[in-house]
Formats: structure tokens, C-alpha cells, sequence
């Protein structure tokens, strides 16, 4: 009696890890992946993805909102014109950390998406439906629309409740200029330096916490935070792939900033205006320097009215490398005292009107074109002396 006992008992408990097994093998678990930021300009602002581990299928595949294909046609010529196509893609787990592990220095965190079965399968769905051909492609947008955002937005689309990202935020609001500044100014300051000086007033807006996360950490920290309580809400952080080489040639460029090597050059102009005021080579230094700055205005003028991206548009660094300049730069090195007082008359003033609303609000301005501003100044200073006041000196 007591052996019939037990193999009852015996044939329960295999009964009962039979069906945890199936539950396990029917299960989805869904997770955020971070990726950490990058030695190179595009991997320098990390990057977001979406896990999905199908137990029933033993699949592990990455949902990738981040892919472009350098092939397509006119790719350069669409990334330029702000019409570059993005796509959703997916691809094998194994793969993709054997990449990571080999081929970069770059770690990444995985935080689990506690959710019930009929809500993972209703990501999955999603995921599926979006990654049909007729919809994986999506028109680029670095702050509204790229591969954390479209993560935030899914979240927001199947959440029970809609999240409140602003909920429980007391610190000073951050422009998206200054969120930029946090990525990269540091490890990529040259590249920095293009970004300032490409986008316009719109960078310049404040923005919401929901803003934030179209950087990867913000998306990360911000749903861990606000989505507790929802039907959707992220778990801890814990390290999917660790590299070893991370952080080991992870470093500023080099001391060698666009402040200091502007500096340098607007030292040696300074010395050389203050020896000899205006000769030969100082006219042709500045029809050099106005002539490039001309160029920069005609692309500055082009980014804001020749192509789709909002924030390149409203770009005060237009006043001072102005187009102008394309037009007027040979007037520094000729005889001909009206072309040079218009020439030298326009840099003083721009100038002046550049330094007069730096520390307003009104767009920032990159402190590497701090001495191109007073190099720009005392050479308009000058020849302008030279033009109005030694002349007429008795």
C-alpha cells in the first residue's frame, strides 16, 4: 500500500514538471537591449533594440530598428536631404553578440519587459506585423523618429495605460542641444563641433522627458522609472555581453579641440595684424578665410531651405559664416576701397551681432567659433582703421 503510495506521488510530481516544462516551452520573454555608446560618430549615441526568446519555436532573434543599407540608391544624396530610409530588421541573438563581442568594444545591457503571456504575444504580433516588407521601412528622424522612439512608441501604443514619462520630475528641463553636448562633446569633439554648427534654433527647444528618449540611456532609465504599475513595466538591468576591450580606447580625440587649434591660429593672426596691420599675405589669409566661410554659409543656407530636417533650419551661424562672403571675399585683397569697406564693414557687424546675443537664449553657438569670431573682428578692425582713420591722418 505504501509503494502505491509513492509511485502516485512519483507520477504526480512528474505530471507537474511536465507541465511546468510546457509553460516554459510556451512562453515568450520579451526584453529592451541598450547598447553602450561607441568609439565613431554613429555608434557614438548607443543604441536600442528589442529581444524576443520563443521558447516554443527555441527562437532568439534581436528586432533592430536601426538599419540602413549603404547600397540603396542615392543613399548619401537621401541622408543629406533628410529622406533616408530606416528599416526594422531582424536577426539571430548568437550572431549578433558573437559580432558585438568580436568586432566592437561595446557592452550591452538587457532589461526584461515583465508583461503577461497574451501581452508578450501582442508585441510579438507587432513586431511580426512590422517587420513585413511592405512595412519595416520608415522615414529617419534623429530626435522624433529612430530606434529608441520607435521602442517608446510601441510601449505606448499596447500599455493598458498610457505612461506618463513627466510624472516625478523635478530637474531643470535640458535643450536638445544640450543632450547632444552630453553624448558626444567629450569623446568626439571635431564631430561635435559639425553637429553644433549644422543644427539651428529648433536644437534649442526644451525638452520633455518624453523627448529624451530618442537617446538609448534616457529610454532605458525613463521606462525602468514611469512605467512601474502598467501592464508593461521593465525590470533591472543586467549585463548581456560584457567586453573587456570597453573603455580601453574609448577617449577625447585629443586635446587638439576646435577651441584650441581656432585659438592657436587667431594668436598668430592677432600677432601678425598687430606687427604689420594689413600687407600681402594677411589679404590673402583673408580672402582665404572668407572665402571658405562663404562655402559654409552656402551649405548652411542649403540645410535650412533645401532639405526636410526641422532642425537645421532657423541657423543663426549663418549671420557670421555668411554667403555673402563667397561673393565678397576677393574684395580683401583688392585696390578697391568701397568692395573692401563693404567686405570688412559686413564681418565688424555680423560679428558684433553674434557676440551681443551669445549668452541669450536665443540658439548656442559652439565655443570653437569663439576666436574665428575675434580673429574675424580684429582683422575687420584693422583694415577698417587703415581704410577710415589713417587715411585721413593729416
Amino acid at each position: 500500500m505504501k509503494s502505491n503510495r509513492l509511485i502516485v506521488l512519483a507520477l504526480l510530481l512528474f505530471g507537474c514538471c511536465f507541465m511546468l516544462e510546457g509553460q516554459t516551452r510556451d512562453s515568450i520573454k520579451i526584453s529592451l537591449l541598450t547598447y553602450s555608446a561607441g568609439e565613431s560618430i554613429e555608434t557614438g549615441f548607443g543604441h536600442s533594440a528589442v529581444r524576443v526568446v520563443n521558447y516554443t519555436n527555441k527562437n532568439d532573434v534581436i528586432y533592430n530598428y536601426g538599419t540602413y543599407d549603404f547600397s540603396a540608391p542615392n543613399f548619401l544624396w537621401n541622408f543629406i536631404k533628410g529622406k533616408l530610409n530606416y528599416q526594422l530588421s531582424k536577426g539571430n541573438t548568437r550572431r549578433t553578440l558573437f559580432y558585438y563581442k568580436n568586432n566592437t568594444d561595446r557592452f550591452i545591457i538587457e532589461q526584461d519587459f515583465l508583461l503577461t503571456q497574451e501581452k508578450a504575444h501582442e508585441l510579438l504580433t507587432f513586431l511580426d506585423n512590422n517587420h513585413l516588407p511592405d512595412n519595416r521601412n520608415y522615414l529617419y528622424d534623429f530626435f522624433f523618429d529612430n530606434c529608441a522612439t520607435r521602442i517608446r512608441d510601441l510601449v505606448e501604443e499596447k500599455a493598458a495605460s498610457k505612461p506618463d514619462w513627466e510624472s516625478g520630475v523635478n530637474s531643470e528641463r535640458l535643450t536638445f542641444r544640450q543632450l547632444i553636448s552630453e553624448s558626444v562633446s567629450g569623446t568626439h569633439p571635431w564631430n561635435y563641433f559639425g553637429i553644433d554648427l549644422l543644427f539651428g534654433m529648433p536644437t534649442d527647444k526644451k525638452a520633455t522627458r518624453r523627448d529624451y528618449m530618442f537617446l538609448p540611456d534616457y529610454l532605458s532609465d525613463i521606462m525602468a522609472t514611469n512605467l512601474k504599475g502598467n501592464d508593461i513595466s521593465l525590470g533591472e538591468k543586467k549585463l548581456l555581453l560584457d567586453n573587456e576591450n570597453y573603455g580601453k580606447d574609448i577617449k577625447s580625440e585629443s586635446w587638439f579641440t576646435p577651441f584650441i587649434c581656432f585659438g592657436i591660429i587667431c594668436l598668430i593672426i592677432s600677432l601678425l595684424t598687430l606687427i604689420f596691420g594689413h600687407n600681402r599675405f594677411l589679404a590673402i589669409w583673408d580672402t582665404s578665410l572668407f572665402f571658405i566661410l562663404g562655402i559654409v554659409g552656402c551649405f548652411l543656407l542649403f540645410m535650412w531651405f533645401g532639405t526636410d530636417h526641422s532642425v537645421t533650419k532657423n541657423n543663426l551661424n549663418i549671420v557670421w559664416a555668411n554667403p555673402l562672403y563667397l561673393i565678397l571675399a576677393f574684395g580683401a585683397a583688392t585696390k578697391n576701397e568701397k568692395w573692401r569697406k563693404v567686405l570688412y564693414n559686413l564681418s565688424f557687424f555680423t560679428c558684433i551681432f553674434i557676440l551681443g546675443i551669445w549668452n541669450f537664449s536665443i540658439q548656442g553657438f559652439n565655443i570653437g567659433i569663439l576666436p574665428i569670431i575675434i580673429m574675424i573682428l580684429i582683422r575687420s578692425v584693422a583694415v577698417l582703421m587703415r581704410l577710415f582713420i589713417y587715411k585721413n591722418r593729416p
